[in-house]
């Protein structure tokens, strides 16, 4: 059986940063959403609707992205938990 290994300082601190990436993502979806469910979104030129339909679709790209790596960090955090020796508590 293979020990789960500590995250290194990379990866807690990417793990700490992931939830602040991911709510500001959250938030910046929901206003592009907001944006383009406006009535005269469509009326705007194509350069203009384009942009924000661009913008909208790289945002989700990189919320799932970081959603999926601050899973696997997640993930591996726990198991380094779960296997890692509990202290005695002998007096």
């Amino acid at each position: 059986k293979q020990q789960a290994k500590k995250l290194t300082y990379q990866d807690q601190r990417a793990l700490e940063q992931l939830p602040i990436e991911i709510q500001q993502l959250e938030a910046r979806i929901a206003e592009l959403t907001t944006l383009a469910a406006t009535a005269d979104f469509y009326t705007q030129p194509f350069s203009v609707t384009q942009a924000v339909l661009d913008e909208l679709q790289q945002s989700n790209e990189a919320l799932e992205s970081r959603m999926l790596r601050w899973l696997e960090l997640e993930e591996r955090q726990q198991k380094f938990l779960q296997t890692k020796p509990a202290a005695s508590s002998t007096n």
